[in-house]
């Protein structure tokens, strides 16, 4: 299955499902992100307690949310942007 049939297939899905049903798988996406950045701030700080990895989160979300076109500038620099279209 290609990837636009797959997508077209997943919006289909959604589109069958109630708000409360989107929402939660929302939020659940959601959850799932920050556990992983979690996992990747400890990763980077092993000795941080979790009131710092929280406070690291916050900020990641924080500048995420300033910063969004910019993130993906640089990102394209690197040449990232590009290697995750092309998988």
């Amino acid at each position: 299955m290609s990837p636009e049939l797959a997508e077209e297939n997943q919006i289909e899905a959604y589109r069958t499902m109630t708000g409360e049903e989107r929402l939660a798988i929302g939020l659940r996406l959601h959850e799932l992100s920050c556990e992983i950045a979690r996992e990747s701030i400890r990763s980077q700080f092993p000795s941080a307690p979790p009131d710092q990895v929280e406070e690291r989160l916050r900020e990641r979300i924080r500048l995420a949310y300033i910063f969004p076109r910019t993130r993906v500038k640089l990102l394209d620099r690197t040449g990232l942007v590009k290697r995750l279209h092309n998988t």
